[in-house]
């Protein structure tokens, strides 16, 4: 069972100031079989892609230009966050990676 559900199955105790029961917390928790496609769905939606923006070359052949074009906006994209994610560091924060083209898919994996 993982820490924290994804969703619980029961309606909620009512106000009358008793605690609530192991018992109860256990029927309002998933199934194993569910709990299971839970963390796995969980899981398939957080894992990265293979195919990312910054891999995109199977086009030089069709739009040599535009795909040239395309890789140099991605490029001033990715010196823009570096930069900016660079900044952060120094105050003490942590960098947002995300927009990198190197880590966002090209499309939906699922």
């Amino acid at each position: 069972m993982p820490n924290r559900p994804n969703a619980l199955y029961n309606v909620m105790p009512p106000e009358d100031g008793k605690d609530i029961s192991p018992e109860y917390i256990e029927q309002c928790l998933p199934s194993k079989l569910l709990a299971l496609f839970q963390v796995a769905f969980s899981w398939i939606l957080s894992a990265p892609s293979d195919d990312v923006l910054a891999d995109i070359h199977s086009l030089e052949t069709v739009y040599p230009g535009g795909n040239e074009k395309f890789h140099k906006l991605l490029d001033e994209m990715t010196e823009k966050i570096t930069a900016r994610n660079k900044k952060l560091k120094e105050a003490g924060k942590a960098p947002y990676i995300f927009c990198l083209p190197k880590y966002v898919a090209m499309s939906v994996n699922i």
